[in-house]
């Protein structure tokens, strides 16, 4: 098979001939590119169909309408605006019995459903309800936002049997732990607590009711909120080349002081207007020995020796926190201990993948 494309399907996905794949694109045109290209790969070895939404302008933001009707069929929809939910989720401001509303539509209607979905997109909708419903209904949803064709020659060429020990590994440890601390010698030095909180493996093959990100390789977990106290020192990576770094001063779990780079200035302000977006939503830990700092962050924090604190919505995954926004930083070097009870257990000793 020569498009490496194609192995979305056949390597992550394992798809069928008989089965229903949805790719799904925002609007904006480098990323709808990709997604048909990738659309184009499929088609042979699954029913493919293509959709485009329009583009949110922020991570974690619902995607509109035309992305509902395109994932779970136009009567589903209908019978969410009619009982008043769909408006709801669009803001992030459902409440339990309204979800559960959602959940019942979504599964009566689920042979609209397809069985796997691949969203390529600027703005990532992996933290939002539309992902979560998906995988209600038994989809297998690989996201990727931000990808771009030179992935399929650094992070999508990794060992993956490699890679998932390792993740498993990773997601094991902080599953079993109450608290973590993470130091680096930029500066960074906070700890947080993760008791009664599920440690996820993101491996690239989700299997029913389940998503992975493409290119894969973290193992991550939402900290308990209230809990975190200290700095996170956020260094170069992606599209976001802070020299010199961001500085984030979290306390009882929330952001309260940003200094550093001038883009500081932006999170500052953003957060201010937005108290839901400066709750540090996710930690995580990179797994890929293939993966690249110099791209998106999809792929930057996904390098093997590095960690990542990600703030805003954590609602998708454990955490309690909802908001229209998830954003992720990188730290480099970092030593990250993982304690239960009088146990100390190291997992990266200055990037040194140890567990």
């Amino acid at each position: 098979m020569t498009d490496p494309a194609a192995r979305i399907f056949t390597s992550s996905l394992r798809v069928r001939p008989f089965e229903n794949v949805l790719v799904l694109a925002d609007s904006v045109p480098a990323f709808a590119a990709v997604a048909s290209r990738i659309a184009e790969a499929g088609r042979g070895l699954a029913r493919i169909r293509f959709a485009v939404y329009p583009e949110t302008g922020r991570n974690g933001v619902e995607p509109a309408e035309p992305a509902w009707r395109a994932a779970f069929g136009r009567t589903a929809v209908l019978e969410m605006k009619e009982r008043g939910v769909l408006a709801y989720i669009l803001a992030k401001r459902t409440t339990p019995t309204q979800l559960a509303v959602a959940r019942a539509i979504v599964l009566k209607n689920r042979c609209d459903v397809p069985s796997a979905v691949v969203m390529v997109n600027m703005w990532s909708a992996t933290h939002t309800r539309l992902r979560l419903l998906l995988n209600t209904a038994g989809s297998r949803v690989v996201s990727m936002p931000g990808f771009t064709a030179h992935m399929f020659a650094t992070a999508m060429r990794v060992n993956v049997r490699r890679m998932t020990g390792r993740t498993r590994r990773g997601a094991a440890l902080l599953s079993r732990s109450c608290s973590v601390r993470v130091t680096c010698p930029k500066g960074t030095d906070i700890v947080f607590s993760v008791r009664g909180r599920r440690g996820h493996s993101d491996s690239g093959i989700p299997g029913p009711g389940e998503f992975s990100n493409l290119p894969a390789g973290e193992a991550y977990i939402a900290p308990v909120e209230g809990t975190a106290e200290g700095t996170i020192v956020a260094g170069r990576g992606s599209r976001c080349a802070y020299r010199p770094p961001v500085v984030f001063s979290v306390h009882r779990g929330c952001t309260v002081r940003i200094s550093g780079h001038t883009r500081g200035r932006y999170y500052s302000e953003l957060f201010r207007a937005n108290p839901s977006f400066a709750v540090l939503a996710e930690f995580g830990v990179g797994t890929n020995d293939r993966a690249i700092v110099e791209s998106d962050m999809l792929e930057a924090e996904k390098v093997l020796g590095t960690v990542h604190f990600a703030f805003g919505d954590n609602s998708t995954f454990g955490g309690r926190n909802r908001a229209a926004f998830h954003q992720d930083f990188l730290v480099f070097s970092p030593t990250v201990v993982a304690v239960r009870g009088k146990r100390s257990v190291v997992l990266l000793d200055r990037g040194r993948f140890s567990a």
